[in-house]
């Protein structure tokens, strides 16, 4: 056996506190996986699927979200084709003869920009082992796309020597071109996601639905820097500025955005049914750097002016806010309106899924309407009205199902392996 060290440097696992594993650790399937050799993971309840895909991921099994688990579960578990899988999270072994090359297709999933991205390795070095490149690799190949907005130029540098087949994306359908310009990628398809979808498990959350839920309002934001524009900037401070605002309303709160109060698997849904509202705002950035210059532009801006605060970033970047954005519904939209819980969010448009008024409580941005806002939060009657419009017309509506996504993306890959000539698709999604 050997093991992936190549992929992050030894220094660099010391200081995240990587341990190496075995392989069966790296191997999720559904309990069956078997030993990773020339005939690849056999997950038995799936001998009889179509054509074999191989997809690659890249996450700590003890502390990833659900939501990132939950997306490759379901392809596996739902598509008509097999979908095998393996972990190549830092440590994890592979048997030295182990090739891909007898699988129809390879999927990386949007979990591997942990490599490319953070610690800056092109995407070929997952497979180090195998001695194979995946620019020699002759059948279908597929990558799951998030967070398109970061360093975007290097993505499609990559694509161009790559030869890709599918991008399932979550850029917006008439941004493709901007995000994935056709002189440079013409015969690449594409199939559009959401960052996450309603499972079916979500339709019984009303069993657990709590009539005594002990906060009235509850959140967990993100403090990234302001760099990629308000919106980001936003998410923590929609929290600080509601307490601020509320603080004599008689409100009960839970609310925070340090990494150490973050809440994941079932202890979040936990939260969320222990709240009778929730603050959202849409995921995304209200800024892309779809070339790097902005990026390069501010980090000159930040050498001259060593103390700048959030603000003084928020006010060089001012001409590029709004002009492309991409921003995408959240898994806790769709998690909260399973929950029965009060959304109170600034208006957006929730890429058409969540309505104002209907599907969430509209918090204004400057909070001329929060004594408003704090009467429909503790009056149960509108509560009930508005979380039950997100149930019904949200979660069980089944164009936002997993099951509809792994239909259309089945038929995606169908429409690919019949094609006899490669050109650029946009396949219905969602």
């Amino acid at each position: 056996m050997e093991i992936i060290d190549k992929l992050i440097p030894p220094l660099v696992m010391k200081q995240l506190g990587i341990v190496k594993r075995k392989l069966t650790d790296s191997i999720i399937g559904l309990h069956l996986a078997k030993k990773i050799t020339n005939d690849s993971i056999v997950l038995d309840i799936r001998k009889n699927k179509k054509e074999k895909l191989l997809m690659f991921l890249f996450f700590d099994p003890k502390t990833t979200s659900n939501t990132l688990t939950e997306q490759f579960h379901e392809l596996i578990k739902q598509s008509e084709y097999r979908v095998d899988y393996v972990n190549l999270f830092p440590g994890i072994a592979l048997d030295k003869d182990f090739k891909y090359f007898n699988y129809s297709g390879i999927i990386f999933h949007s979990s591997i920009n942990n490599i490319n991205y953070r610690f800056d390795y092109r995407f070929d070095s997952i497979v180090i082992l195998c001695k194979q490149k995946i620019s020699d690799f002759k059948g279908l190949k597929i990558f799951f796309r998030q967070d398109e907005w970061l360093k975007q130029y290097k993505f499609v540098d990559y694509l161009c020597y790559m030869n890709f087949d599918l991008i399932v994306t979550l850029c917006d359908i008439d941004k493709i071109d901007i995000f994935y310009p056709p002189e440079k990628l013409p015969k690449l398809s594409f199939i559009h996601q959401l960052t996450s979808y309603i499972k079916e498990s979500y339709l019984n959350f009303p069993d657990r639905v709590n009539s005594n839920r002990k906060i009235d309002v509850g959140y967990r934001g993100s403090p990234y820097s302001p760099k990629y524009g308000r919106l980001v900037y936003d998410k923590k401070q929609i929290g600080e500025d509601f307490k601020i605002h509320t603080i004599n309303k008689g409100l009960k709160t839970d609310i925070s955005s340090e990494w150490k109060d973050r809440i994941y698997g079932d202890k979040w849904f936990d939260f969320i049914l222990d709240c009778k509202a929730v603050l959202g705002i849409d995921s995304g950035v209200s800024i892309v750097d779809i070339d790097g210059s902005i990026e390069k532009g501010l980090d000159i801006f930040l050498k001259s002016k060593k103390k700048a605060t959030d603000e003084d970033i928020l006010e060089y970047l001012s001409e590029y806010e709004d002009k492309l954005t991409y921003k995408v519904i959240a898994p806790r939209h769709f998690e909260a309106a399973a929950c029965l819980t009060l959304q109170v969010m600034y208006e957006s448009e929730f890429q058409g899924i969540f309505k104002a008024n209907e599907h969430y409580v509209v918090l204004n941005r400057d909070y001329s309407n929060i004594d408003e806002v704090v009467d429909k939060i503790l009056d149960k009657k509108e509560r009930k009205r508005v979380t039950e419009n997100a149930f019904r017309d949200i979660i069980q509506n089944e164009e936002y199902s997993f099951k509809m996504f792994v239909n259309r993306f089945d038929r995606a890959i169908d429409s690919l392996f019949s094609r006899t000539e490669k050109k650029r698709i946009i396949f219905e999604g969602f």
